[in-house]
């Protein structure tokens, strides 16, 4: 097992097989490329954990969870760096990284969502080519209340 100091979730212990490998990073963070997704208890929200930089932590949530029939728009190039052929959707996990300002209400970026293969272990922040889906959908509304703020930044 292996132990990462997390500046927002103190003392995590995992296996390196639990990694989850981002070959060209993420936008603006490109040089990051080791994560770990952890669940919040008692919260839809998780956390992309940075491995390489423990302060750099991303709260995220299935969009599932937030649009049932959302429409994933992969590219050629997502998949290749995916590994992940293009019936293997069952094998995708798509999140979104939301936005939990101090003031404000919460948001999610469903424009360019975090596509996890659960099998090969490797994701891609797959930045779509149309607007069909907002990079600010609002979190307020019915959900309000299982959107807690959790001390990722």
């Amino acid at each position: 097992m292996t132990h990462l100091e997390s500046s927002q979730f103190g003392d995590i212990v995992f296996d390196p097989d639990q990694i989850i490998e981002f070959p060209a990073g993420l936008p603006a963070f490109e040089g990051l490329r080791s994560f770990l997704l952890l669940a919040i208890k008692g919260s839809a929200i998780g956390a992309l954990q940075s491995v390489d930089q423990p302060s750099v932590c991303f709260p995220v949530m299935p969009i599932a969870s937030l649009v049932p029939a959302y429409q994933m728009d992969l590219t050629a190039e997502d998949r290749e760096c995916l590994l992940a052929p293009s019936e293997a959707s069952a094998d995708l996990l798509t999140l979104a990284i939301l936005t939990l300002p101090e003031s404000g209400l919460p948001t999610a970026n469903l424009l360019a969502p975090v596509v996890i293969h659960t099998r090969t272990r490797r994701g891609v922040q797959s930045v779509r080519g149309d607007l069909l889906y907002s990079p600010e959908y609002s979190l307020a509304g019915p959900r309000q209340h299982d959107v807690e703020r959790p001390s990722c930044s």
